[in-house]
């Protein structure tokens, strides 16, 4: 089911790619505004079709340096890989201060 509350835009992708979970698109300013950034340029955003979740993040990184794909695999292959990272901090943070 498509969220009603996607942007104008991306609800109008999601009709058009209803069997989709994940759209990948260019960041514009307004997925910015929360973040404070300024520049749009060298990002992208996961767009969640079925709750409007968005997840902005730089289009290039260390686990992935080639150039991004608007596929639901690679959506998800991202949103994995920082989920990942989020745990490994988390647990790390911890273990800080423990004795043995």
């Amino acid at each position: 089911m498509i969220s009603r509350n996607l942007s104008p835009n991306d609800f109008a992708w999601a009709l058009d790619a209803s069997r989709r979970a994940y759209r990948v698109r260019p960041t514009t300013f307004g997925d910015l505004r929360t973040l404070g950034l300024t520049n749009v340029s060298g990002f992208i955003t996961v767009v969640c079709l079925h709750s409007a979740v968005t997840t902005t993040m730089r289009a290039e990184c260390g686990l992935f340096p080639d150039a991004w794909e608007d596929t639901d695999s690679y959506a998800r292959r991202r949103l994995n890989a920082i989920a990942g990272s989020r745990t490994r901090r988390t647990q790390t943070a911890g273990t800080r201060g423990r004795s043995a």
